[in-house]
């Protein structure tokens, strides 16, 4: 499916309201705050004897959406979370190609909650998970940084043409609010002045629920039985119960009044928006405290996915990526073999923060388990290597290299089998590790063997025969049913912490990839 929109003007209503981070003396990466987009620029390209000159030819982009409204209005948060309501003064704005016309959306038109009609975030007039203007200015701020790096004719690795640059571009999303407007609001912040009239982009999209820009478990379902795999594991339950698990669990209860593990929603939607935090967890103060109950919470969130998403080399992630991977290198495979200007300089791809996950963790090291911020940005670049003649042949065996940053950090010499201290390394070198399937995945159940075998089974089943045997039956179905009927008591008494994870493209999860 290919959308078409129209750039002109990105509109907001003039709400005044108060300036954002300024509730809370430190703010986690995870918000991106101006002050922590200004560091996640493009850095310039350390030049290298290794790889001889070389020319950019080709950038793929991969962001996450920018800052959002909560992904589900029920969220299993503290007692008394009671957020205000989420008003949204950004106006979503789609044009027709045969149109003129601006659209504005505004979730507002169920408000009698008296008859049970309400929006599904309590109140105000914003849908679950829609950009705000926070979003807005972060990917303003990531498209201004793309137009630094590679639009500047100052720039040694200008990339895109100034004449109609667009023409050499391509454009990926989801279809959901907050990636397709993400998307359209960077390429405002890139083509900056340069759009003087109204132009159309093709935005290529699909139907959600049968996407692969992030993971999908209901396309895949052997994604869903690798995770729940993951959860049976020694490594996960030992985790799981582990004392910092229970010592947490018990600090929910007693402060916070819940039982339910805490969605990261709950904190991050809280904090980056200058919402109040419980007493209990308002003590964050940067990412070293390490002691404090807002990190420690946070951090057990975080590993309870990214655990399975980095487990068994990586399996579920390369599984789940292996379509997105293979869109990325159909633009990779037109650059080196057609040498030219047909392939698209500029490859934008709008996702989610399980994207970014997936595919740094799909290239194995290069991972560090940390949850990408809200505007992340991952860049693939391609160059042209051995202008002169003069690369090491040993390390570089084509003519092409790449270069792989992640908010503003090089990770280039952390993919294994690149040059450490290198900004480039050979494309060869990317296909080796993407060498699982990607296209052709298959998404079969895996046939799980039994570990009871056909002599165990005659064996059991001679002993139930025998007239000892058979009593050591009934006092074992007796006993069970006792206790059976004691723990059934004692769930409905009370429910137990549950594992969390998050809902994937409506898969049987808890939250939505954002």
């Amino acid at each position: 499916m290919s959308l078409l929109f129209a750039i002109a003007a990105f509109v907001t209503t003039t709400v005044v309201a108060a300036a954002p981070y300024t509730a809370y003396p430190v703010y986690p990466p995870y918000c991106s705050t101006p002050e922590q987009m200004q560091q996640r620029g493009v850095p310039p390209l350390q030049q290298g004897s290794s790889y001889g000159a070389s020319q950019l030819r080709h950038v793929t982009a991969v962001i996450r959406h920018g800052a959002r409204t909560p992904w589900a209005g029920n969220l299993p948060c503290w007692a008394d979370f009671d957020p205000q309501p989420w008003n949204c003064e950004l106006q979503t704005t789609i044009t027709p190609e045969v149109s003129a016309a601006w659209f504005r959306k505004q979730y507002d038109a169920l408000q009698s909650p008296e008859y049970n009609l309400t929006n599904e975030l309590i109140g105000g007039t914003c849908q679950l998970g829609q950009l705000l203007e926070l979003g807005v200015v972060q990917e303003l701020w990531n498209g201004e940084q793309l137009r630094d790096a590679y639009f500047d004719t100052a720039s040694p690795n200008m990339l895109l043409s100034p004449n109609k640059p667009w023409e050499s571009l391509s454009y990926r999303a989801d279809d959901e609010q907050r990636t397709l407007m993400s998307g359209r609001v960077l390429l405002k912040g890139l083509f900056g002045n340069e759009v003087t009239a109204p132009l159309t982009i093709p935005m290529h999209t699909a139907d959600y629920e049968r996407d692969v820009v992030g993971e999908n478990e209901n396309l895949c379902p052997r994604l869903t039985q690798l995770r729940e795999l993951f959860y049976g594991t020694d490594e996960f339950r030992q985790f799981n119960a582990s004392a910092e698990a229970q010592q947490l669990r018990d600090f929910q209860r007693r402060q916070l009044h819940t039982d339910h593990d805490l969605e990261l929603d709950c904190f991050m939607t809280t904090i980056c928006t200058d919402r109040t935090l419980p007493d209990a967890i308002n003590d964050y103060a940067g990412e070293e405290q390490t002691e404090s109950m807002f990190l420690r919470l946070v951090n057990f969130y975080i590993r309870q996915y990214t655990s399975f998403a980095m487990a068994n080399d990586a399996e579920y992630s390369k599984l789940a990526m292996g379509p997105l991977w293979a869109e990325i290198m159909d633009n990779v495979d037109r650059v080196i073999a057609e040498n030219g200007t047909a392939y698209p300089r500029l490859a934008l791809f709008s996702g989610h923060d399980t994207t970014i996950i997936g595919l740094l963790a799909s290239l194995s090291k290069v991972y560090d388990g940390s949850w990408p911020p809200y505007a992340s940005k991952l860049l693939l670049e391609i160059h042209e290597i051995d202008l002169d003649g003069r690369k090491d042949k040993a390390l570089y065996t084509t003519g092409y290299g790449f270069r792989l940053i992640y908010n503003g950090q090089v990770l280039t010499d952390q993919v294994e089998g690149c040059p450490k201290d290198t900004h480039i390394c050979d494309v060869s070198v990317l296909k080796r590790h993407l060498n699982f399937p990607l296209r052709d995945r298959d998404c079969s159940l895996l046939d799980i063997p039994t570990t009871t075998t056909a002599s165990g089974v005659a064996q059991v089943f001679d002993l139930f025969l025998s007239p000892s045997g058979f009593g050591v039956f009934v006092v074992v179905v007796l006993s069970s049913m006792a206790v059976g009927s004691v723990l059934m008591f004692v769930l409905l008494s009370k429910l137990q912490p549950q594992l969390i994870h998050r809902r994937s493209y409506g898969a049987a999860s808890q939250e939505n990839p954002e």
